[in-house]
């Protein structure tokens, strides 16, 4: 979440003129680049405002589709207008409102958030490989050579030293995914996960993919990778997902995951991309280390 398209109350007053609750203040969201998110606070609680910057009409379509099949997880609700619509237009651009969940976005995750979001990712991925919405994969390999192939020659050498370590990756069409599933995406209340949001990236991909950016964005304390905190993902997951996953073969999209974010925030020219890749690299010397005891 965040905000790209400043906007006054005035305006989201305006845009929002066709729902059922009175505006009385707007709150920019913090996180995020790809969207304009802010939290409404009405006369009937607080809802969500998002402004889709680049997604179609058939993009934002299929989300809130994904939405109201997977609505037995904890996931946002759409909220339609007076006349039942689910989708708006405002400068040529789309729009919906959402519930909003309660609690708070984590700084650090501990062993209990690992098995919530473990819990979440396993429900989701074994609910999602019946779900017929067909979305191109946005994670592939060759995506992520043609994001490789913008960074400017005098800071390409760190991508390609993680690309070629990923280069041979299989990624397989397992399901719908997720694909962003980092800390600031899921909400907890008292270390129980109250909800999971933010699905604009989701498409059909592979399930190691999506486990593979809860290791790279979880797993971490103060920059250095936890076990323990994996350790507790993986079993979780493999609870309640009924594809099997160890930690071994996660650690290879781990790797994937950090370096296609961290490509994806130097072309938007955020510089948070050197700690991705940084993590890159301790995520391939963990590989490295515990290949022999987990073969």
């Amino acid at each position: 979440m965040g905000v790209r398209s400043i906007l006054s109350l005035f305006e989201i007053r305006e845009i929002l003129k066709d729902y059922s609750f009175k505006i009385d203040s707007i709150y920019g969201t913090k996180n995020g680049v790809s969207d304009t998110v802010y939290i409404l606070f009405t006369n009937k609680g607080k809802f969500l405002f998002k402004l889709y910057e680049s997604a179609s009409f058939k993009e934002v379509e299929s989300e809130i589709s994904l939405l109201e099949i997977i609505s037995s997880l904890p996931v946002p609700k759409v909220i339609s207008d007076k006349n039942l619509k689910k989708i708006g237009e405002f400068r040529e651009k789309f729009f919906a409102v959402y519930s909003f969940l309660e609690g708070e976005s984590l700084s650090f995750a501990n062993e209990i958030h690992l098995k919530e979001i473990g819990e979440f990712l396993g429900k989701f991925h074994s609910l999602s490989e019946n779900i017929s919405i067909d979305r191109e994969n946005r994670f592939t390999v060759f995506k992520t050579k043609e994001l490789l192939d913008k960074v400017d020659r005098i800071d390409k050498e760190p991508f390609k030293r993680v690309f070629r370590e990923i280069k041979n990756l299989k990624i397989e069409q397992d399901g719908l995914i997720h694909g962003d599933l980092f800390l600031d995406n899921a909400k907890f209340n008292k270390e129980r996960l109250s909800g999971v949001f933010d699905f604009s990236d989701f498409c059909r991909g592979s399930f190691l993919f999506d486990a593979g950016v809860v290791v790279a964005s979880w797993c971490f304390k103060k920059e250095k990778f936890n076990l323990k905190l994996a350790d507790s993902f993986i079993s979780s997951y493999n609870r309640f997902s009924n594809k099997k996953i160890s930690l071994l073969e996660v650690l290879d999209y781990s790797i994937f995951a950090s370096l296609f974010y961290a490509l994806r925030r130097y072309e938007r020219k955020s510089e948070n991309y050197l700690s991705l890749l940084k993590r890159a690299d301790i995520l391939s010397n963990v590989k490295g280390y515990l290949w022999p005891s987990l073969l």
